[in-house]
């Protein structure tokens, strides 16, 4: 699991020959807060997804939505569950095959 910042995040998956790739954007001119807690608010969400069992796409959904909707927040690793919500529908998630670039 590898978070790009604002490129979202990129997932290897053992046994599987390509990977995933996931990313949002919490909307222009919407920023309230800074980076500070995003990766925390990513993890989280990934926590979170475990404790669920999410498949690896809404897993993947979720971890960028958190980490996005720190971003709409005024504290670091603070989220509003509307804001996670909405980001988790807007999230975008590929499957590549082969490998990463």
């Amino acid at each position: 699991f590898i978070s790009r910042g604002k490129k979202g995040v990129l997932l290897s998956v053992k046994d599987q020959p390509g990977y995933w790739t996931a990313s949002v954007t919490p909307g222009v001119g919407t920023r309230e807060g800074n980076e500070i807690g995003c990766g925390d608010a990513m993890i989280a969400g990934i926590a979170l997804s475990l404790l669920h069992s999410y498949e690896t796409e809404d897993l993947l959904r979720m971890a960028v939505a958190c980490g996005a909707a720190n971003l709409l927040s005024k504290g670091p690793g603070v989220v509003a569950p509307d804001d996670v919500q909405n980001l988790f529908s807007q999230a975008v998630v590929k499957y590549h095959r082969g490998s990463p670039a």
